[in-house]
């Protein structure tokens, strides 16, 4: 429509005053992002994602030994395996998803596939809905009292925070189903940070600015997570006029492995990107919350 081609138009004119002109790969990337506004994640039923579903979900040791329930590591909680028949409640959510150019994926460094336990993380299907259409973002920290390094979650859209996890998934996928219905047991949970709370509810606001939560070794890579908040901070300050509450994306969250590794990478579209910003902010003179990180483990 004229009205949805003018929004696009209107986007790309706020990306062109942060990005240089000359950055066409990365312009396409957040303008395919925001024309595929819910990144398909790997499907939970197809036999081809299975075994990969099943290899992430026990990298990140998130299914209890009876295989009863899944873990979540954005509301860190255990969710009933199934709501119903080909209904989970967690799936593993890609971080960069499969909308993005095969060309910007190689920037990423983590080889073809989007495939790489790097990218992915067992997160609840709601979660991963705001996730998908940039209403959620996660960054990588560093606490610069003991060294712990974390990934802190940032509810982005400020009519997001009072909705119910639970409320917003059972909605979206409980049709036609109440008979089958699984919902969560009554009993009460326990999340890093939050107390105890009960997952029907867990409110999306009680997640902002809290961490993941892992239970085991393995971690998603910072350069994702970074990449895709780049774009959904852009367009939460450009495009939706969101209060970001002073959130910054600055060079040091890309997390890459070395000083080497970024030498090479400086002159690629997200790192240019993210230098480009800083010039910008620093020419300007705003302030704003960073977060300093180390390079992937």
């Amino acid at each position: 429509t004229s009205a949805g081609a003018m929004r696009v138009e209107q986007f790309v004119d706020a990306i062109d005053q942060v990005l240089d002109r000359k950055l066409e790969p990365l312009k396409t990337l957040v303008v395919a992002s925001y024309n595929n506004q819910h990144w398909a994640p790997a499907s939970s039923t197809s036999s081809v994602r299975q075994p990969f579903r099943c290899e992430v979900f026990s990298a990140y040791n998130a299914v209890k030994d009876d295989s009863s329930a899944t873990w979540c590591v954005v509301t860190g909680m255990w969710w009933p395996a199934m709501a119903a028949t080909g209904v989970p409640y967690v799936r593993t959510a890609h971080i960069i998803g499969r909308s993005v150019p095969e060309s910007d994926w190689v920037d990423m460094q983590l080889g073809c596939s989007r495939d790489v336990l790097e990218n992915v993380v067992p997160m609840m299907a709601s979660v991963e809905v705001a996730f998908d259409t940039h209403r959620v973002c996660v960054l990588p920290t560093m606490d610069d009292a003991t060294g712990v390094e974390s990934f802190v979650i940032y509810i982005l859209d400020p009519a997001l925070k009072d909705e119910l996890v639970y409320a917003d998934f059972s909605g979206r996928y409980n049709k036609g189903l109440p008979q089958q219905w699984t919902a969560p047991p009554p009993t009460v949970q326990e999340r890093a940070g939050l107390g105890e709370v009960q997952a029907t509810t867990l409110t999306f606001g009680q997640l902002d600015r809290q961490r993941l939560v892992f239970r085991g070794e393995q971690l998603p890579a910072k350069r994702c997570f970074t990449a895709h908040a780049l774009w959904a901070v852009g367009r939460a300050k450009q495009l939706r006029g969101w209060d970001t509450k002073g959130l910054e994306i600055t060079a040091d969250h890309i997390g890459w492995q070395s000083p080497t590794m970024e030498a090479q990478l400086r002159k690629t579209a997200i790192w240019a990107a993210m230098q480009q910003q800083l010039h910008l902010e620093a020419d300007s003179g705003s302030g704003g919350a960073s977060v300093e990180t180390e390079a992937d483990g």
